[in-house]
């Protein structure tokens, strides 16, 4: 390293949230940054939640009884 700071010491927000600098920049609020991590924090949990029930769910069978 030359000794500069990296772009995670200068920009921690957008280290953290994994955001590109030009999208931070374009964005130019902290707030709308939050607001739209945390919606696609509350996606993935969803579909993390849907993926888990149609794992645990049981096949059904198309006939039922004896046949």
């Amino acid at each position: 390293m030359d000794g500069r700071p990296t772009d995670n010491e200068v920009r921690p927000h957008q280290a953290l949230f994994g955001y590109p600098p030009a999208f931070v920049h374009r964005l130019g609020n902290k707030t709308q940054l939050l607001e739209d991590y945390r919606r696609n924090v509350e996606k993935a949990k969803q579909r993390r939640w849907q993926e888990r029930i149609l794992k645990n769910q049981k096949p059904t069978t198309f006939f039922s009884g004896n046949v």
